[in-house]
């Protein structure tokens, strides 16, 4: 019987170590998603600082991803900073009077 919860005990822990690249990966692919809207609603020309921002942070964020351990954390948050940089730029671009 003691085994048999020792075995559910690691069982739960390593799949909980799994959740946090999901997440992280759930993340990068919401900021990319934005980050190519505000591609589309021309960000880089009217809002230089926020596009550029979320697409460094993206970099970022792939790059954290490519390591293990407590780098999943970074990567969280620069993606977070991406997606928030994006949809900046976006909403900045779209308001701005079209010539």
């Amino acid at each position: 019987m003691r085994l048999v919860r020792v075995g559910i005990g690691l069982l739960a822990l390593a799949s909980a170590g799994c959740i946090a690249p999901v997440m992280t990966l759930v993340d990068l692919s919401d900021a990319e998603a934005e980050l190519a809207a505000a591609k589309v609603a021309d960000a880089p020309k009217w809002a230089p600082y926020e596009y550029t921002s979320a697409t460094l942070y993206l970099h970022q964020a792939k790059d954290r991803l490519g390591y293990s351990g407590s780098y999943y954390q970074d990567a969280y948050e620069f993606a977070d900073k991406a997606f928030d940089f994006a949809k900046l730029a976006k909403e900045k671009a779209e308001s701005h009077p079209k010539e």
